[in-house]
């Protein structure tokens, strides 16, 4: 596989050294050019000094061919694209808001694939930015054997009981008001 890593930090210098060990192409970015060099020289693997969050440096790294990329950087900076553009710019609110679910359902299957146990997802202010068809395909992908336990926050419980109803997985409901944890009947009216 060609996997771009952003970031050279602890976390994405253990990522290089595991995924290089296994053949993997893989081509990791850094601010910082001291941290490139000395990645780049103990694995082997391609390194480029600049902001992972830049198109322009994206396409040194060849992402039109990458099968992978991952970003373990301290920064809240993703460049997404929508074909050629920036999503941030042309796309709708519900646009970004499903690339930032599917690329949080991606983290959840290679942390699953890579790690000793299956990780918690958790879905917060799900219905936020999304029409109700879509939430529900993505309750409907969750809801399947692959997922584990699965956590949906909402403060619309008209709209969480329809789509859970629909969608026919086994759930609980629970309500959390001023700390209190409080277990709901499915069929509870919302209040």
């Amino acid at each position: 596989m060609k996997i771009i890593i952003v970031g050279c930090g602890k976390v994405g210098a253990a990522l290089t050294a595991q995924l290089s060990r296994e053949d993997n192409l893989v081509t990791v970015i850094d601010t910082d050019s001291i941290v490139v060099r000395n990645v780049s020289n103990t694995y082997d693997v391609m390194g480029i000094v600049g902001n992972g969050a830049s198109y322009q440096v994206l396409q040194e790294a060849d992402i039109e061919h990458a099968d992978l990329m991952i970003a373990v950087t301290d920064k809240d900076e993703l460049n997404m694209l929508l074909g050629e553009f920036p999503i941030k710019k042309e796309g709708s609110q519900g646009q970004n808001k499903t690339y930032l679910v599917a690329l949080k359902l991606a983290q959840f299957d290679f942390l699953k694939r890579t790690g000793r146990t299956v990780p918690l997802l958790l879905l917060d202010d799900i219905f936020d930015k999304l029409d109700a068809s879509r939430v529900e395909q993505i309750v409907k992908l969750v809801g399947g054997d692959n997922f584990g336990q699965i956590f949906i926050t909402d403060t619309n419980r008209g709209h969480l009981d329809r789509i859970l109803h629909k969608v026919g997985s086994d759930y609980k409901i629970f309500r959390v008001e001023e700390g209190t944890i409080q277990e709901m009947e499915a069929d509870d009216e919302a209040q």
